[in-house]
């Protein structure tokens, strides 16, 4: 984990949830006043990042450092609590950090996810250690787990009502206390769905509420055809990303990686702990083939549940989304090492077995991690991108006075901004979340992005300064920015003559803002990371 990060830092800047986050957080935005009631602990990661550095992201990147090896660790923990060898638990947990199948899994917008993930982990660990040896404190360790997952994401829900049935095929059998724990398990996912579905009969705002709401557009059952079709439709995306296109995409990345000398590190570092665990194994019997195909079946069948059950809905994915499969790695990992295991399952001797197990895996962790290494080096570029756009800004407008409106005009289309990996910032909520957090105190009213053709318009009716090219009056308290194709951000002296408008209006940027007042502290400590990087 601390190859990924040491070519990058941990000072790079966020992409969009980051600095919405980062504001709600202190302005206490309207932006998730409809995701809380469903997910009440989803800023947990926040406090703790902000109580390591509350003036860049430094403490975010650290608490998904951190949030990743402990899932690492708890993946192999959960596996040797299965009673599996100790390098056939090692080599799965490794091919399930580095599994390629999620998009977002280097970005810092993934802390959240990767805290929910954590958390049902540690639930799983403590079950399983609970069924070893019964104790009250880790019987409330499991009950904990539970508790900050489902009130994180719902994205395991699915995964925890599945969860007992695929220990109960793995051990063959089911006990009293194995029953009592399954049900208070699965009485997790009972009482989140029954909340939620409390909280949309009594008319409450619901996070993604629209999503189920427009599954049936003419008030057919929630469970019509088109659920099922879309769900066939989705499973089938899913497991061909899963098995085939992310390691074609994974394969690709080898001609993209600038970092191959900390990618054989790695891969150098994984082969010689587990030639090392392979040498201090004791002798086993190895795997029957009908373990290896219930460890295959398993493993691909794991992946349904692990996608998330909002992945499931025809309208979650009626329009482009990044991939975000949540526990769909572990599944996988297991699927693949079993596939790896009849490969090898001819050698007679177990030392020979062993060296063709780990020299297999590292042969697939090759192209995984450089695709790790590409995404990392993606997402740091783009954030770059963005601060030195925010840097330009506040070098032009270093103090708004009290009052003043910021208008950034672009002539830049959605396709281009995507290409320069700087859409995100075309996003409202995320360029006045990123105003806000920036100049702290000192903020715009209101901060605007506007894409344009030959007029700026827009239609988010959240105040009269949408409507700038209608409504004189507001001229008078807005500074107008143009953010050009160069990503070179410049002040608008006359907006009427640059865009063509036939308006008569009375606009004085220089009244707006004090242009000798010192940059605020952010400036340095959220941006400078990235002024340095470009300069290198």
């Amino acid at each position: 984990m601390l190859m990924l990060y040491l070519p990058f830092g941990f000072d790079s800047a966020g992409q969009w949830e980051e600095w919405v986050l980062w504001d709600y957080v202190e302005s206490a935005a309207k932006s998730f006043k409809n995701e809380f009631p469903t997910r009440f602990l989803l800023m947990l990661p926040y406090p703790l990042a902000f109580s390591i550095d509350n003036n860049s992201f430094l403490g975010l990147h650290l608490v998904q450092f951190m949030t990743l090896i402990l899932q690492l660790t708890l993946a192999f923990g959960i596996l040797r609590k299965l009673k599996l060898r100790v390098l056939y638990a090692f080599l799965i947990a490794a091919l399930f950090f580095v599994y390629p199948v999620n998009d977002l899994f280097m970005s810092p917008r993934y802390v959240i996810n990767n805290a929910s993930i954590l958390w049902l982990l540690l639930a799983a660990y403590c079950a399983l250690d609970y069924l070893e040896a019964p104790r009250r404190r880790t019987l409330m360790g499991v009950v904990l787990a539970l508790f900050f997952n489902t009130g994180s994401y719902e994205a395991g829900l699915a995964v925890i009502v599945t969860l007992p049935f695929f220990l109960w095929l793995w051990r063959g059998k089911l006990g009293w206390r194995q029953a009592n724990l399954a049900a208070m398990w699965i009485s997790a996912a009972v009482f989140k769905v029954g909340y939620i579905v409390l909280l949309l009969v009594t008319n409450r705002p619901v996070y993604n509420s629209s999503f189920i709401e427009s599954q049936s557009p003419q008030g057919a059952s929630l469970l019509g055809q088109d659920l099922f079709s879309t769900f066939f439709g989705v499973m089938t995306g899913i497991y061909y990303q899963t098995f085939f296109d992310g390691w074609r995409e994974a394969i690709a990345s080898l001609a993209e990686n600038r970092w191959l000398l900390p990618t054989a590190l790695m891969l150098m570092g994984v082969g010689a702990l587990a030639v090392h665990l392979a040498l201090q194994d004791s002798p086993a019997q190895p795997p029957t083939l009908q373990q290896i195909g219930a460890g295959l079946l398993g493993g691909a069948l794991f992946i349904i549940p692990a996608v998330g059950v909002l992945m499931w809905l025809p309208a979650y994915n009626s329009g482009e989304m990044q991939r975000l499969y949540f526990y769909v790695p572990g599944g996988a990992a297991v699927a693949v090492f079993c596939l790896l295991l009849l490969l090898t399952a001819k050698l007679t001797r177990q030392r020979a077995r062993d060296y063709a197990l780990i020299a297999l895996c590292l042969a697939l962790m090759l192209p995984a991690v450089s695709r790790l290494f590409v995404q990392h080096d993606k997402y740091t570029r783009s954030a770059d991108k963005k601060a030195l756009i925010y840097k330009q800004i506040l070098d032009l407008v270093p103090r708004p006075h009290p009052g003043a409106y910021l208008l950034m005009i672009s002539p830049m289309t959605r396709s281009e901004l995507v290409a320069e990996q700087v859409s995100a910032i075309s996003m409202s909520t995320q360029f006045v979340s990123a105003m806000r957090t920036l100049y702290e105190g000192n903020a715009p009213v209101d901060s605007i992005f506007c894409r344009f053709y030959d007029r700026c318009t827009w239609t988010w009716d959240r105040t009269g300064i949408f409507y700038l090219h209608e409504h004189d009056d507001h001229w008078q308290d807005t500074i107008v920015l143009e953010l050009r194709r160069d990503l070179t951000v410049e002040l608008v002296d006359d907006p009427a003559a640059r865009y063509g408008w036939d308006i008569d209006i009375d606009y004085n940027p220089s009244q707006l803002y004090d242009v000798d007042a010192p940059l605020p502290p952010r400036a340095h400590t959220m941006l400078d990371g990235a002024i340095r990087r470009r300069a290198n």
